[in-house]
């Protein structure tokens, strides 16, 4: 298997959709803003993570490496987490720490972080009463970014928080929003509307109206390492979904390649202009693409997750600078 050999220029050919990032564009009519949201249509719908309660869940940490044929191996591999309840949502910051979302009373969650080099857990912020979720380190790294629920528990909304504050802010006040990511370092926001089916919009710094780029969309958000590529997946037919990815500054979205099986979730290596895709599905790590694919749709087989403790493998988060990979998912039995 040759390393990265996924070239993304190729995928900006043929076939893009073109969407005007900077507004002037109303937002899709079925999408709704504030003013016109009613409860039920805040009420989450179609993500796992919405369930009440909350899955069992752990977040297994291992170390990772790619060799000069390309092929990726996974070694020391520790369940962080190893307790009763929902722990979730990996997020690496830049220097290797990893934010994640905890369960704390039933059905409520804060956010903590976890130090691979001295495995230490710290509570980041926590809210009495209401959830906080998918931490991120902001652009720059003067603070966190999360989803906030409100005192009701039917509005979720992105808020920032920087480093010394006791209260965070909103960012935008468009909503419900499920999950995002940040992009053009911090210019705009990718956003998953929690709407029926779920859509992915952008939201700019200038207020401008959200931009819609697709619908029926996994919870999958990844961003490339300089802010300009999106990934995301969306529904191609029944249980089965497919990889996209969106340049942000041309507004062209693409499709990569069908996930393998029933997977939502991937993650994304990057070598310069190459990416390689890592999804979990069936107890299987799979890599795309390969020179030796064991799926018609170019996923290779790269490790049994069993047979390294993970079941019901899902989310997978990479910290590419130090090595790490992290899985969440249940103890095998």
């Amino acid at each position: 298997m040759r390393p990265f050999v996924f070239i993304l220029a190729l995928l900006l050919i043929g076939g893009g959709l073109y969407v005007a990032l900077s507004g002037g564009e109303a937002p899709d009519a079925s999408v709704p803003t504030p003013a016109e949201q009613t409860s039920e249509q805040a009420t989450p719908k179609g993500t796992q993570d919405d369930a009440s309660p909350l899955p069992e869940s752990d977040i297994f940490l291992a170390d990772f490496t790619v060799d000069d044929a390309g092929v990726l191996a996974l070694s020391n591999v520790v369940n962080i987490t190893d307790r009763a309840g929902y722990d979730n949502q990996p997020w690496f910051a830049d220097d290797g720490t990893l934010y994640y979302t905890r369960e704390a009373d039933p059905g409520r969650t804060d956010s903590w972080s976890y130090a691979p080099a001295t495995g230490e857990h710290t509570a980041v912020f926590t809210s009495p009463g209401i959830s906080e979720y998918s931490p991120q380190v902001l652009p720059g790294g003067e603070g966190l970014s999360y989803i906030q629920e409100n005192a009701a528990r039917d509005i979720t909304e992105v808020h920032i928080r920087r480093w010394g504050e006791a209260e965070g802010r909103r960012v935008a006040g468009f909503r419900p929003l499920g999950y995002y990511a940040w992009l053009q370092g911090g210019e705009s926001l990718a956003v998953f509307v929690r709407d029926e089916p779920p859509a992915l919009a952008l939201i700019d710094r200038t207020n401008a109206p959200p931009t819609i780029i697709a619908r029926d969309i996994a919870r999958v958000l990844k961003v490339s390492p300089d802010g300009q590529t999106l990934y995301f997946a969306t529904r191609i037919k029944d249980d089965r979904f497919g990889a996209s990815s969106l340049d942000v500054a041309r507004g062209v979205v693409n499709r990569i390649a069908a996930l393998p099986g029933t997977a939502t979730e991937y993650a994304v290596l990057h070598d310069g202009f190459f990416a390689t895709l890592i999804a979990a599905d069936n107890g299987i790590l799979w890599i795309y693409p390969s020179d030796t694919p064991d799926t018609p749709d170019g996923w290779q087989r790269i490790a049994d997750l069993k047979a390294l403790g993970i079941s019901d493998a899902s989310r997978i988060a990479i910290d590419q600078t130090h090595g790490k990979i992290a899985i969440v998912g249940r103890k095998a039995p």
